[in-house]
């Protein structure tokens, strides 16, 4: 039998790739779907519109902090 699941999307380093209209636009986008995102960035202040949906981790020094 054949699983049915949701996508599951990675962007990395989003920040220095997107201005920021593009980036919400995208977002948007992909809020309209059942799929679990996982964002890396350098920069959180991008991200203060979706901080209440979000689990934010910060790894440093090989270890993982959640925020």
């Amino acid at each position: 039998a054949e699983k049915q699941g949701h996508p599951l999307f990675l962007l990395d380093d989003i920040s220095s790739e997107l201005d920021d209209s593009r980036r919400e636009r995208l977002f948007g986008l992909l809020q309209e779907r059942k799929t679990q995102i996982f964002v890396t960035t350098t920069s959180l202040k991008s991200f203060r519109s979706y901080r209440e949906d979000a689990a934010l981790f910060r790894i440093k020094n090989g270890q993982v902090y959640q925020l």
